[in-house]
């Protein structure tokens, strides 16, 4: 039986790459590994939107340290030529103390456009965590 948090455009997708219906959360929310390294989080958002997150990097403190905020201003610094090219962008999780990468997309995707936007926001943050990790 399908879950009203059952977003069509991630069924498509899922029925795509022959995901099994197990693999969505009752609450719609979809975890891919992309490259044995990358967690990304599909989650149904509101006004039918969609929702991709992935953790970049754990803060160096608590995130109004001046050594995360030290981070934070290296990575904006770093990165600022990403907001040209990719509708991804960084922000905070205070609680798990975590700079993740996270982006809204349309709730009309296809199958095939929910892919290709999956494929740019894990492109974009392969360089997040790349910048992250040489800092």
């Amino acid at each position: 039986m399908e879950s009203p948090n059952q977003h069509k455009s991630v069924r498509d997708f899922m029925a795509r790459r022959g995901l099994a219906a197990t693999a969505m959360r009752a609450d719609g929310r979809l975890t891919l590994v992309i490259d044995g390294r990358y967690r990304i989080h599909l989650r149904p958002g509101s006004g039918g939107q969609l929702t991709l997150t992935a953790n970049v990097m754990p803060l160096p403190g608590d995130p109004g340290s001046p050594a995360s905020q030290q981070v934070v201003e290296r990575l904006m610094n770093s990165g600022a030529g990403m907001l040209r090219d990719h509708a991804s962008t960084l922000c905070l999780d205070r609680e798990a103390g975590m700079l993740q990468l996270q982006q809204s997309l349309s709730g009309d995707l296809t199958g095939i456009e929910l892919d290709a936007e999956i494929g740019e926001f894990t492109n974009a943050l392969h360089f997040w965590v790349r910048t992250g990790n040489s800092l």
